[in-house]
């Protein structure tokens, strides 16, 4: 019987292996196979492992995708958690059913997706009960103003202050009189 050579490239080849004869790093190559970017691979005894022909074929045929969904969830798939709260009946009011609402509610779901905090049912039920005590135009204002400065709730649109307001209208206010005389007499 005859050895192999000691320079062989072994027949299967596991992710450290693979992403070396691919020129990637193993985390490239993780996520390659997440998006089904590379050949099925074998698993035995709990190890991921390639064919060395299957993936000669592979990079023969120009590197195909493999067909079937992404095994990794999409920020996408979250969006249909608008019409699911609609449909469980969290939302008990007519004034949210607006496409104008629903594209917010949308916009902050893939919002919280991304910024790998997605809302779970109860907080969904949660905010849409919130958002509908605020009504329409303040609860699509929350939204915007949650996305903008990335924060994971939603909350009420502060309102004006009623009562002292800024400038020289304020009442008996004798230092900002006094300043804006000053201003006054200096530009003469």
């Amino acid at each position: 019987m005859s050895n192999p050579p000691a320079e062989s490239t072994p027949q299967l080849l596991d992710v450290t292996r693979l992403a070396q004869f691919l020129g990637v790093s193993a985390t490239k190559l993780r996520r390659m196979r997440h998006a089904r970017e590379l050949p099925p691979p074998v698993s035995l005894s709990g190890s991921v492992l390639w064919s060395k022909p299957v993936v000669d074929d592979w990079l023969k045929a120009g590197c195909p995708r493999m067909p079937g969904p992404v095994t990794r969830k999409q920020p996408v798939a979250y969006v249909g958690k608008a019409n699911w709260a609609i449909a469980k009946g969290f939302m008990v009011s007519d004034d949210l059913k607006t496409a104008t609402f629903r594209n917010a509610w949308e916009d902050w779901v893939v919002d919280r997706v991304v910024r790998r905090k997605p809302p779970t049912d109860r907080a969904v039920k949660l905010q849409i009960r919130k958002l509908e005590a605020m009504g329409h135009d303040n609860a699509i204002l929350s939204i915007k103003n949650s996305i903008a400065n990335g924060w994971t709730g939603l909350f009420e649109p502060e309102k004006p202050h009623a009562g002292k307001q800024a400038g020289p209208e304020i009442a008996g206010d004798d230092k900002w009189a006094g300043l804006q005389e000053e201003t006054e007499n200096a530009r003469g």
